[in-house]
């Protein structure tokens, strides 16, 4: 097994020994925070320094919102508003990825409220912000790629098998008539050690009748790992000014 392989194998089982661990707790709130605190440590502790892993809100320049994020991959060098401690106001445009971490991505019929659901629900909310400056980055095994909406990843501890995962993400596009681009990018269940990414040449690129692609590997959180780099090194590689005037400006009221 290659070195950057194991070593994810070897993260994947701290984790999942962490998470069990904290379901000793006997709140909910508690388990999530913990399992979330958990993951926050794995990406802080092995992605670039030039990267800081806050919790809050993504707004636009229309002052539209997300609702609350998990995660939120931040360039350290762009501003944010702090509401308190590691909670944060966001600008869109600056905002690399949102992370929903979920203990269990429990899946129901669609009229049925489950953390699928929601995460999915969440997704759509930040991807339909927009961006004034898609993140801009290399296409596998061709030209340039442009993400015009913010990569959205759902890291689950427990979930469904990978079938029935492929399934629901189909039935909830055709569902709500979702396009491609306000989908989650990843999504990786650690338990049973496979990540599903949409094929939108970020990471993978095969013919367009399949939408997603599935890995399973020792090494699953490679996929979320090797996304989130890329996300990050295209920043750096072509960063952008702030646009004040944008989020500044006053609307006119009809």
């Amino acid at each position: 097994m290659r070195i950057l392989t194991q070593h994810m194998a070897n993260l994947r089982g701290t984790l999942l020994e962490h998470a069990k661990k904290a379901s000793l707790a006997a709140h909910p709130d508690n388990l999530g925070d913990a399992r979330e605190g958990f993951a926050r440590v794995f990406l802080e502790e092995n992605l670039p320094r030039t990267i800081n892993f806050l919790t809050g809100e993504v707004f636009n320049s229309a002052d539209e919102r997300s609702g609350q994020i998990d995660l939120i991959v931040y360039p350290a060098s762009s501003p944010r508003l702090n509401l308190f401690g590691e909670t944060h106001l966001v600008l869109a445009d600056f905002c690399l990825a949102a992370i929903e971490v979920k203990s269990n991505l429990t899946t129901a019929s669609l009229d049925k409220p489950s953390h699928f659901k929601s995460a999915l629900d969440s997704c759509v909310r930040l991807k339909r912000l927009g961006r004034m400056h898609p993140i801009q980055g290399s296409m596998v095994g061709s030209g340039p790629v442009a993400l015009t909406t913010t990569p959205y990843m759902v890291f689950a501890y427990e979930g469904p098998q990978r079938e029935t995962l492929e399934a629901k993400l189909l039935e909830y596009q055709r569902h709500n008539c979702i396009e491609d681009d306000l989908m989650p990018d990843i999504v990786t269940v650690l338990s049973r050690s496979y990540y599903t990414v949409r094929n939108n040449g970020w990471l993978t690129k095969i013919p367009e009748q399949y939408k997603w692609s599935t890995c399973e590997e020792d090494g699953v959180l490679i996929g979320m790992y090797a996304y989130l780099v890329k996300l990050i090194e295209a920043y750096a590689y072509n960063p952008k000014f702030t646009a004040f005037s944008s989020y500044l400006r006053t609307f006119d009221k009809g």
